[in-house]
This record gives C-alpha cells, structure tokens and sequence, in this order.
C-alpha cells in the first residue's frame, strides 16, 4: 500500500494504490491552498481506504519541478509522516511522472505506437518559460530536466524523419505554437496523484528510497523574487 501526495502544481491530490491499482483519491483544485487542503485530503483517503497511516508500505511525493510553495508544503509533510510511521520515502520526478502517464494511456488506446515515439513532459514555469524532459518509448530518460524559454526552434535537436514527439502536460497552450507540425502530437495532461503510481511502485520494487534528511525539492530554477531598495 503506497500513498501519493502531488502538490507541484495549482491543483493539490492525493491517492492510495495496492500494487499498480488505485484505491481512492482525492482532489482539491482551490489554487495556492496546498497547506490547508493537504491534511484533510490525506486523513480523507486513509479513511476511505480503510487502512491506518501505520499499514502504509511508502509514501510517495512529487519532488518537481513546480510550484516553489507547493512543493515544499508536500515534501515536508511527507517527511513527517515517514518519520512518524517510520515507513519509506519515495521522491518521484514530476515530469517523469507525467510522461509514464502519457505512454500508458496512448498504449491502451492505440495498437500500433511507434516504437521510435519520445515524450517530451512539460510544465508550465510562468511567462514563456516551461520545466521540461525528454523520455524514450520504453520511459528512459533521454535528457534531464532543464528550464527553457518556448520558441519555434527549441525542439530542433528532437524532431527525427519517422518520429513522433509527444509533449506531455500541464502548461500546453504555449506549446501550442507546434500544432499542426508534422511529427508533433500536444496532449494535455493534468499533474496528479495517479500519475505517480507507475513510478513509485518502479522505485519501491527497486528500493530507491529517499534519504528523509537530505531529499530536497527539483526546482531547476532560483525563484523569482527582488530585493527591496
């Protein structure tokens, strides 16, 4: 029994899994309200699932990119569940998450997926700016997590003769500059506890746990702030 807490983005969820299958969930979509509606969610899926914080096997949270005040909010209450109950950490990539997401669902709605297809996961990081990585058809990843600018050009080094690009998301309307671009497919994808299940039950089977002392958020980013004069 793994528990999911993701709070990279606007939107704040929670979930409980046994194994690869969901049990229940929830979702709170009142924006920057992480720290008032993180607890009452938890509490609110332990109950439905009818399990205690001590049956949990791990507890698994989105470590970013995203939301600064969000992801600190759901890392820290993370940590102090495991060291209460005294279970496992699993630190889950948001965009990693996202695109195991976006390759699950289109191989159960298509038969016939080029083998050659990479993932391109995006987030949304204000102005024209995005979070995004690149994964292969079978989830490796190709690049690592960067902070880019959205231009016409900036997925150049990506497209490929055969290839599909799919970009994956939050934040896809400034993508929106590729549709119709031959090659590109724009599917856009909700940040949400789910989405982690895949890859926390990955990192659990192969005990990737995370220090609770040391594990600190991806911001891939110093948040944008100004000093007073």
């Amino acid at each position: 029994m793994i528990l999911h807490i993701e709070t990279s983005s606007h939107a704040c969820s929670v979930a409980l899994s046994s194994g690869t299958q969901a049990v229940t969930s929830a979702l709170s979509t009142e924006v920057n309200d992480h720290s008032a509606s993180l607890a009452p969610m938890i509490r609110q899926v332990l109950r439905d699932g009818h399990i205690q914080p001590s049956d949990l096997n791990a507890i698994a949270v989105s470590i970013g990119p995203g939301s600064y005040t969000g992801l600190r909010v759901g890392l820290s209450t993370v940590k102090a569940m495991c060291y209460a109950i005294g279970c496992p950490l699993l630190a889950i990539d948001t965009l990693q998450s996202l695109a195991w997401t976006t390759r699950a669902g289109l191989a159960a709605r298509v038969d016939n997926i080029r083998v050659d297809n990479i993932y391109v996961s995006v987030l949304d990081a204000r102005r024209q700016d995005a979070y995004m990585a690149v994964f292969d058809q079978d989830g490796t990843r190709l690049e690592d997590s960067r902070f880019l600018s959205v231009t016409k050009d900036c997925l150049d080094s990506l497209l490929k003769p055969g290839r599909e690009i799919v970009i994956c998301g939050e934040g896809t309307g400034k993508w929106l500059i590729f549709q119709g671009v031959a090659g590109i497919r724009i599917l856009n994808v909700d940040c949400h506890a789910l989405n982690l299940i895949t890859s926390a039950l990955d990192a659990y089977l192969r005990r990737e746990f995370a220090d609770l002392a040391s594990v600190v958020p991806n911001y891939l980013k110093p948040p944008n702030i100004t000093i007073p004069i």
